[in-house]
C-alpha cells in the first residue's frame, strides 16, 4: 500500500491494525481450549476482518473518484427540447442543476456560435 495523501495514510493504519487484531484472533482461536472461546474468538476474528474489508472497499472508492467518467452514447430528445451535442467537460462544485440562467445561456450561445461557424465556415 502507497498512500496518496493524508487519509489513505489514515487508513491504511487502521488497516494494519485491523489485520494484526484479527490475526491474533484466529492465533487464540486455535490455542484455545474448549469450542465455546474458540468459536468466540473465531467469531471477533470475523467482524474485524469484515471491519477491513470496509476500510479497504473505502480505500478504492477514494482512489477511483478521480476516474469517474459518465459516456453518453444514445440520448432522446423530445419535441420542443434542447440538446447539447460534444464534450462537456464539468469541474465539480456541485450539479448542473446549480448554475443559473446566465450560465446557460452563455452555454446555449456558444452551441449556437459553433453551429453558426459549421454552417458558414467561419
Amino acid at each position: 500500500m502507497e498512500p496518496k495523501d493524508s487519509f489513505e495514510a489514515m487508513l491504511a493504519c487502521q488497516m494494519i491494525a485491523l489485520h494484526y487484531t484479527g490475526m491474533r484472533e484466529l492465533s487464540r482461536a486455535n490455542f484455545s481450549k474448549g469450542m465455546d472461546a474458540s468459536n468466540q474468538y473465531t467469531s471477533r476474528a470475523t467482524k474485524v476482518f469484515r471491519l477491513w474489508n470496509e476500510a479497504k472497499d473505502r480505500w478504492d472508492k477514494h482512489r477511483k473518484k478521480e476516474d469517474q467518467r459518465v459516456v453518453v452514447e444514445h440520448v432522446h430528445v423530445g419535441q420542443g427540447g434542447q440538446a447539447i451535442v460534444g464534450n462537456i467537460h464539468h469541474s465539480g462544485g456541485g450539479s448542473p442543476k446549480n448554475y443559473g440562467a446566465s450560465s446557460w445561456k452563455s452555454v446555449r450561445q456558444k452551441a449556437k456560435d459553433q453551429a453558426s461557424v459549421a454552417r458558414t465556415g467561419h
